[in-house]
């Protein structure tokens, strides 16, 4: 990997609101300084932050070199962690319920079953049906 650290573009405050993101962004700028060595980039960032211990390894730093070079944006992909419930998902499976409560034998209704229906997952159908509840 052959760079200079003056082929880095290190972004002002305005555009990174947040301390991780100017950690990130250290943390890159580091390894680009080290040519790439991942592991001296690491042990770097710890002593300019008088770490024992650093927040990322060296392959979770690569990993993020990598997700830089190819999306050029340091801030965390959109679509992880927990997905919100949609207005069109809500509405799907309160039509399976309401279809499944019309031919039960007591009005009852099951979460698999809407979870078969629907195709979401049960844990998804749960979380609906908790919320359409209360």
């Amino acid at each position: 990997m052959e760079c200079r650290s003056s082929d880095i573009k290190i972004y002002p405050p305005r555009a990174m609101n947040c301390k991780g993101d100017v950690k990130r962004a250290l943390l890159v700028k580091l390894l680009y300084e080290n040519k790439g060595n991942a592991s001296a980039a690491v042990r770097e960032f710890r002593h300019r932050k008088n770490q024992r211990r650093g927040l990322m390894s060296t392959e979770g730093i690569r990993a993020m070199i990598r997700i830089f070079e190819e999306t050029e944006k340091l801030e965390v992909q959109s679509g992880k962690g927990r997905k919100h419930i949609t207005p069109v998902l809500l509405d799907a499976i309160k039509t399976a319920v309401d279809a499944q409560s019309e031919t039960s034998q007591f009005g009852s209704i099951r979460a698999c079953v809407v979870s078969q229906q629907t195709g979401y997952s049960y844990s998804t159908v749960r979380k609906v049906l908790r919320n359409i509840i209360h």
